[in-house]
């Protein structure tokens, strides 16, 4: 009979009351005698007091600091194809000072701790579009290949002279027909946006 038997005979015939003593003497001579259930007992004992080993809850994960050499050279690719797919030209060129000022922010003495810096980094440079301005009087920002909508906004604001040094009605013959004509190519969600940034342009 194993331990776990034992043991469960004996509860089974304690639960049967005062007439069960008899019994348990019996079934205790049989299978070794008191000395086996005091070493069962304390086994029991031993196996109670372990630490219980505390489990991670699932889907955690440990924030981390900032990593040495971070952004690393892939991180930095990811943010100039992003730079030059929204036609910020100029951005390319300052890598190195964006990494520079992104370290400095996150490293010592903040030394910030986050879950993933991949995607700390990409919303660094995604806001690096928005709040660095392009140098005063250049087009670089809008003579990007990729004629996304935020491209053809800035090559609306050059037309309604925002950019520094660039006087109004400037549009390039590279961008093809200028507003005002039916030939014009600058698609409606650009006009749209265009109009919610600067509605007093709408009338004209």
């Amino acid at each position: 009979m194993t331990d776990d038997d034992l043991l469960d005979r004996l509860s089974e015939i304690n639960r049967s009351g005062q007439d069960g003593i008899p019994a348990m003497r019996e079934l205790l001579r049989a299978e070794g005698g008191m000395s086996r259930l005091v070493g069962i007992i304390e086994q029991l004992r031993a196996k109670a007091s372990r630490p219980k080993r505390q489990k991670k809850p699932r889907g955690l994960r440990a924030m981390s600091p900032l990593p040495a050499e971070f952004p690393f050279a892939e991180d930095r690719e990811r943010a100039v194809s992003y730079w030059r797919g929204r036609g910020r030209g100029d951005l390319p060129a300052r890598i190195e000072e964006m990494v520079a000022e992104f370290r400095a922010h996150h490293g010592p003495p903040r030394a910030t701790k986050a879950l993933s810096w991949p995607v700390t980094w990409q919303t660094w440079y995604v806001n690096a579009v928005k709040f660095t301005k392009p140098p005063a009087g250049s087009l670089a920002p809008v003579l990007a290949l990729e004629e996304t909508t935020a491209v053809w906004i800035q090559r609306l604001e050059v037309y309604h002279g925002f950019h520094d040094g660039s006087p109004v009605g400037t549009w390039p013959e590279r961008w093809r027909a200028r507003p005002g004509n039916p030939a014009c190519e600058v698609p409606k969600e650009a006009w749209d946006a265009f109009f919610r940034t600067h509605p007093e342009k709408q009338a004209k």
